[in-house]
């Protein structure tokens, strides 16, 4: 148990401020924007307003929202048509991560290539499957 005058001591003493580091002991922090004086921040920035490439964006994330989605569902109930809307989105979505260079950066990650190796383990696998 503490004795009474630990317990006035502690209560005396302010509470004290973190110390501040000197110039010379903080550490140096990068900055967050990379330097775009090196040729792939010149290629990235120069790519990044590619109205062709955000074009193909939006096209592509429509063709994930319809696939995942139900709209195609709820179109097929009301009208009791198909509408066949993926044939008018996937092929602007296809052609524009390949023409805008988007195969060329998804292989440069290994990741790439172990989903690639999962799906070609796949399909050797599916004529010996039970």
């Amino acid at each position: 148990m503490l004795s009474s005058n630990h317990r006035q001591a502690v209560a005396h003493n302010p509470p004290m401020s973190p110390a501040k580091p000197s110039s010379s002991t903080a550490l140096a922090i990068p900055p967050a924007v990379p330097d775009t004086g090196s040729f792939v921040g010149q290629v990235a920035s120069s790519d990044q307003y590619n109205p062709f490439r955000k074009f193909a964006f939006y096209f592509g994330i429509a063709m994930v929202f319809i696939r995942f989605s139900v709209l195609l569902e709820v179109i097929y109930v009301i009208t009791q048509t198909s509408t066949y809307l993926l044939y008018f989105v996937v092929p602007p979505a296809a052609l524009g991560a390949v023409l805008t260079g988007g195969l060329g950066r998804l292989f440069r990650h290994r990741a790439a290539y172990l989903w690639i190796g999962f799906f070609a383990w796949m399909i050797l696998a599916t004529p010996f499957s039970v």
